[in-house]
């Protein structure tokens, strides 16, 4: 029996909208990506499913006194089952850039 495995594209045009209220921190930067996610895919790892989109161009957006919340919004992705933010105070670039770093780096036990 052979098993189809799509890729989902990533979500595109990801606007971020500042808002009156909330509770994000006041003048602080937020980098925001958006990923698809098909749950009832076949997936690529064996007994398991679930297929994730790339993450979407990263954003950001910066608060103030007043507005402190965000309303988020992507195109559609067809064939998703499910979008999963993700909100850093710090931007992906840079947190991947320094994980990679210290994985390529780390010593390895003997």
């Amino acid at each position: 029996m052979a098993i189809t495995i799509t890729s989902l594209a990533k979500p595109e045009n990801v606007v971020a909208t500042l808002q009156a209220g909330g509770t994000l921190l006041a003048n602080q930067t937020y980098y925001l990506v958006v990923t698809a996610i098909n749950v009832n895919q076949p997936s690529y790892n064996i007994g398991k499913t679930g297929v994730k989109s790339a993450p979407s161009t990263e954003i950001s957006f910066t608060t103030d006194s007043t507005n402190r919340s965000v309303n988020v919004t992507w195109d559609a992705v067809t064939g998703n089952t499910y979008y999963m933010p993700q909100r850093r105070s710090s931007s992906f670039l840079f947190i991947s850039f320094i994980l990679k770093h210290l994985l390529i780096n780390k010593p390895v036990p003997n």
